[in-house]
């Protein structure tokens, strides 16, 4: 995962709840019952907007005269990128019509599922991809247009990674870890140092919420990697900044961040979602339920729907809180 990982979580900064335009907006429900609508999209300056519109229509076209592996799922993650995730989901569909034993399209389809909470078919599909993509080489997404590339993204390795989210969400932490780091294992050869990060953090999680204090340890004492082998120019890394509050490098106190990193992946509530999440699961782990409790409604409460961390908070709060809904909280609550 490096920079441009935006192509591939970028529904996590592109999704939002609102009132909707119409019924036909409605995407699914949150964990706790919320409606899931498709609003404007988050995070891409107005000259990428214009190309993303010129790069999906293009794609459309390629895909209805031809459904191939590539163009359907390039086409499909265009149409996750405006928010259009049940339409992505009909795309890859049609692609596994002709093409039922497609690691790639069952990888996408994986993911969007995951988005959608549907964390059982998430699994289904990961475990598929899994079983087709046995004993064959690393393969990376094929680029869109020079206009508007997407990324390069090795698809083994978001495979693996997805289906721990989905693990996760399920407080499957057994199998959720041993998928963090077999994805961790993929991208260990490219040096992808932000794959490192966001999957050592996920499996360290993994062994301290199933009371493995000793295996988690040793998780975190693995990390020694820096910010600056992270990102560097020095950009924050959020995963990262939750592995020093786990190690004790850093003080809780000091954490919580609203800041917007100028991407769609990085948008102000994307990094609310993930520092609020990790301040809950410290407070979790601390055995200080209370203080965890208004963390994770911070993260529940941002409008993008989509990422991780507001999808875990959800899984989290529906199991320590299961009669309650999260109240409002302040950005940061006391």
């Amino acid at each position: 995962m490096n920079q441009s990982c935006i192509a591939a979580l970028i529904l996590a900064g592109a999704l939002a709840f609102g009132a909707p335009a119409s019924a036909a907006e409605l995407q699914g429900k949150s964990l706790l019952g919320e409606p899931l609508y498709i609003v404007q999209q988050i995070g891409f300056p107005p000259a990428q907007m214009e190309n993303l519109v010129k790069a999906t229509a293009e794609a459309k076209a390629d895909f209805e005269k031809s459904v191939t592996i590539d163009n359907a799922t390039w086409y499909a993650r265009l149409l996750m990128y405006q928010n259009h995730i049940l339409d992505s989901i009909a795309m890859l569909d049609r692609g596994l019509k002709q093409y039922p034993t497609s690691g790639k399209l069952l990888r996408h389809r994986a993911q969007r599922y995951l988005t959608l909470r549907e964390f059982d078919k998430s699994i289904a599909d990961g475990l598929a991809g899994v079983k087709y993509y046995e004993g064959l080489p690393i393969e990376r997404e094929k680029p869109g247009p020079s206009y508007f590339p997407g990324d390069p993204d090795m698809v083994q390795m978001y495979l693996h990674y997805h289906l721990g989210q989905a693990y996760f969400g399920k407080h499957d932490y057994d199998n959720a870890l041993k998928s963090f780091a077999r994805a961790r294992e993929i991208g260990a050869f490219s040096r992808d140092y932000e794959t490192e990060s966001s999957t050592v953090y996920w499996m360290f999680l993994c062994a301290a919420r199933a009371g493995r204090t000793a295996e988690a340890r040793k998780i975190l004492d693995g990390f020694q990697q820096t910010l600056f082998e992270t990102h560097p120019k020095g950009d924050s890394d959020t995963y990262f900044d939750g592995i020093q509050l786990f190690k004790g490098n850093r003080p809780v106190s000091s954490m919580f961040s609203a800041s917007d990193g100028g991407q769609p992946f990085a948008t102000s509530d994307g990094v609310i979602a993930s520092t609020s999440y990790s301040i809950a699961q410290y407070y979790l782990l601390m055995g200080e339920r209370d203080k965890a409790k208004p963390w994770l409604a911070r993260a529940i409460q941002v409008k993008g729907w989509g990422y991780f961390a507001r999808i875990q908070a959800e899984a989290d709060w529906k199991l320590l809180y299961p009669n309650e809904m999260p109240a409002p909280v302040a950005d940061a609550p006391k």
